[in-house]
């Protein structure tokens, strides 16, 4: 194609690499409002499962298991600071046996979201399970608070915690094995729990609030 002007020539390109522009913007557009719900509802799937593995619940493969399990066992309710905490019942008594509070903490290269379990033992706050929810921290490093020896050592564990080597695999109520080489990351859990547990002794004092089992009723 030949132009008669340079003027010409420029109005073509401007044009032309307009009309890809939108042809490009119009495709990116028409595909996120064609999948635009599925993200939503696997998102909202993704913060069920965390949920209930936090409650230290049986979480089912399937999605409609697991959105009946759900549904009825836990309901959402406010934090007097205005967090997300969840209430999660017994499947038998069909009482409250715990919360979910999901909690936020700066890590090394962004920010940390967890979901974590708490039930009353013994007048404390105890850890029913933990389930990250987002997370930026070095792969093979600090992004290894997801593996499941990391998660699982919080089970039954009681705040405020401290960190002890990677290895240790201590028995001690108030300790957790650190991540070698992610001493940011680990410390960062660490806050990420100890102000879980802090924040947690609003809820004892709700009505249905777990009972303590060494006390036989409602934790004041």
């Amino acid at each position: 194609m030949t132009f008669k002007s340079k003027t010409a020539e420029r109005i073509f390109t401007t044009a032309f690499n307009l009309a890809v522009t939108f042809v490009f913007i119009s495709g990116v557009a028409l595909a996120y409002l064609t999948t635009r719900e599925k993200i939503l509802d696997n998102e909202a799937m993704f913060l069920k499962r965390a949920i209930l593995e936090a409650a230290g619940k049986e979480v089912p493969k399937e999605s409609d298991a697991l959105r009946k399990t759900y549904d009825s066992l836990v309901t959402e309710e406010a934090l007097p600071d205005g967090g997300r905490c969840f209430r999660v019942k017994d499947a038998a008594s069909g009482e409250s046996d715990g919360f979910v509070i999901v909690t936020t903490t700066p890590g090394l290269w962004g920010t940390i979201t967890a979901a974590v379990g708490i039930t009353r033992q013994g007048g404390e706050t105890a850890i029913t399970g933990l389930a990250i929810i987002d997370q930026n921290e070095t792969p093979g490093l600090g992004g290894r608070i997801t593996e499941d020896w990391f998660l699982g050592q919080f089970r039954g564990k009681l705040g405020p915690f401290r960190m002890v080597p990677e290895g240790t695999r201590s028995t001690d109520k108030n300790e957790f094995d650190a991540i070698t080489g992610a001493t940011i990351t680990s410390t960062a859990m660490q806050t990420l729990l100890n102000n879980t547990c802090d924040r947690a002794g609003a809820l004892w004092s709700s009505p249905g609030s777990p009972q303590d089992p060494e006390k036989g009723a409602a934790a004041p």
